[in-house]
């Protein structure tokens, strides 16, 4: 297995966390696979970090407004039914649990509507790209 770690300013092992304009980071420190049930938090470049939400399906595909389907995807719920935690320009940003001092990865926001998110599992991510989660 090749680890790369994407260029750019050293990210080292953290994650960037708090509003979209702040430089505080969290340390990842593993992974962490969530059941159904189990909370999870959100922190996209547009909405920062959001921690009201839940998973609620595994494995499932989401026809995105422009048509696009995208599958292996994890469902989150929001507690609070007017927002998902996520919006517009969030995609890419990391989905975490807070743990063991740090965060542990769950996987990648790739998109929302209403109470709901989705994203890509940090397991899909391993076995697709053929990645590691670089920890602390």
């Amino acid at each position: 297995m090749t680890t790369v770690l994407i260029g750019g300013p050293s990210y080292g092992t953290y994650m960037y966390s708090g509003a979209p304009t702040s430089s505080s980071a969290l340390q990842v420190r593993g992974n962490f696979y969530p059941q159904v049930g189990n909370y999870v938090c959100v922190n996209g470049s547009v909405s920062g970090p959001y921690c009201n939400t839940y998973l609620e399906v595994e494995n499932v595909c989401h026809t995105y407004s422009a048509g696009v389907r995208t599958c292996h995807l994890n469902q989150t719920r929001s507690s609070d039914p007017t927002k998902s935690g996520v919006q517009g320009g969030d995609s890419g940003g990391p989905v975490y649990r807070p743990g063991s001092g740090g965060a542990l990865a769950v996987g990648i926001i790739d998109g929302s509507g209403g109470d709901l998110a989705w994203y890509t599992p940090i397991h899909v991510l391993h076995s697709r790209w053929s990645v590691a989660t670089v920890t602390g």
